[in-house]
């Protein structure tokens, strides 16, 4: 579990997703047509939490 804690720490960092800089998108920002895959080590679990927490969708990929 340790392992995949210090991985979801190192993809949000990379991502620039930090507890005091991230705001989920909601209607009042502007559409962004961008789509990003990201491939989350640690399985489906820990891909649906993130995505579930980000407000993202999980495509299950």
């Amino acid at each position: 579990i340790f392992t995949i804690f210090i991985n979801l720490c190192i993809l949000l960092s990379l991502l620039g997703c930090t507890q005091a800089s991230y705001q989920p998108p909601n209607a009042t920002q502007p559409a962004n047509n961008e789509e990003w895959v990201v491939r989350v080590l640690g399985g489906e679990q820990v891909a649906s939490l993130l995505a579930l927490r980000s407000g993202y969708k999980n495509l299950g990929l």
